[in-house]
């Protein structure tokens, strides 16, 4: 899949790609819910975070955005979460 608004070289996708996978975890997806209407595409990202144990989901899909949350995950776009950090940084 390609994003041209983000203008990525091959070079600098390969890059990414490859730090990427030294720190990602491979999980398998056993439970199929059905839970964005609007775009059941987007439910694998749920599927995923439930299977992972994730905390957040961190998104700029706004269909996914208009949940905040599923079971114990907390959905942010990518300013939230950091914003989040940074309050907790804070606090420490």
């Amino acid at each position: 899949m390609d994003y041209p608004k983000l203008a990525f070289t091959d070079s600098q996708k390969e890059e990414f790609i490859s730090a990427l996978l030294d720190t990602v975890e491979f999980i398998e997806v056993y439970e199929s819910i059905q839970v964005v209407n609007d775009d059941p595409d987007d439910n694998k990202f749920l599927e995923c975070g439930i299977a992972a144990a994730a905390d957040f989901i961190i998104t700029g899909d706004p269909h996914l955005k208009k949940l905040k949350h599923y079971q114990e995950i907390k959905i942010f776009n990518a300013s939230e979460f950091l914003s989040l950090q940074c309050l907790f940084k804070n606090q420490i």
